[in-house]
């Protein structure tokens, strides 16, 4: 993934983030933790929540929230969270899908979603300030949302522009973690795959024997049987399916 520099503060900057940035090539689910450890020391931040966010196309306030991994946080916060149903209310979330830029949960707390029953239940756990950004992608019906606790410490502009970089990687590598699970599950093979992705790019079958050298009856094989491992009626509904999955996209 390409990385459009904008001025940052420092050529060190910079260079942390490229450096981050070439974690995520080889990220799985149980490694995110060294990331945010490395963000941790480009950003003074106390805990953090790495998240995969579904808004209803119906509902201006109507929000779905899939935890990937968490850092420093008690996880009895997280377990409250979601049982007392507080991503209903949660004023960051709303914010932060509606801003292009990342935001302080301090402007959330105050903006016209604000509810005085999250504030307080932010402060029963010592969390007060932070900052948070929501990566939605044309792509995907999922946006990856990456919340960061800063209670003590001022975060500045710099901060704001690294994490709108920084984001982007989380969001493409919690994809490809999604994918693998999904296909492993499946028993999905990448050729498979491969063969698919042709067939949805518009080309016909001949088209992609030519491409792939191999014969046109391999790839109605290898279609017909991703439409078997995706319960699909045929090869649209196949793509349909794995469009909603993300298995199309790297």
């Amino acid at each position: 993934m390409a990385v459009t520099i904008l001025m940052l503060s420092s050529n060190n900057l910079i260079s942390q983030l490229l450096d981050i940035s070439s974690s995520f090539i080889f990220a799985r689910s149980n490694e995110l933790n060294t990331v945010f450890e490395k963000v941790e020391k480009i950003i003074p931040i106390s805990n953090g929540l790495l998240c995969q966010i579904y808004k209803s196309k119906n509902k201006k306030t109507d929000f779905r929230v899939r935890l990937c991994s968490s850092y420093k946080i008690d996880k009895k916060f997280f377990t409250d969270y979601t049982s007392t149903k507080m991503i209903e209310i949660d004023p960051i979330i709303k914010s932060s899908y509606y801003s292009s830029s990342p935001i302080l949960w301090i402007d959330a707390l105050r903006s016209e979603f604000k509810n005085n029953e999250f504030t307080s239940f932010l402060a029963k756990y010592g969390m007060y300030n932070g900052l948070a950004y929501i990566f939605r992608d044309n792509n995907s019906e999922w946006s990856t949302y990456l919340c960061l606790g800063n209670n003590n410490s001022k975060i500045g502009s710099p901060h704001y522009l690294f994490i709108t970089h920084l984001v982007p990687y989380f969001h493409n590598a919690l994809k490809n973690i999604s994918k693998l699970q999904i296909t492993r599950a499946k028993n999905i093979s990448l050729r498979e795959l491969e063969v698919l992705r042709w067939v949805a790019e518009g080309k016909t079958y001949w088209e992609v024997s030519k491409i792939l050298t191999i014969s046109e009856r391999t790839v109605r094989f290898h279609i017909g049987n991703v439409a078997e491992k995706l319960n699909a009626k045929n090869s649209t509904h196949a793509i349909t399916k794995a469009i909603r999955l993300n298995l199309l996209f790297v």
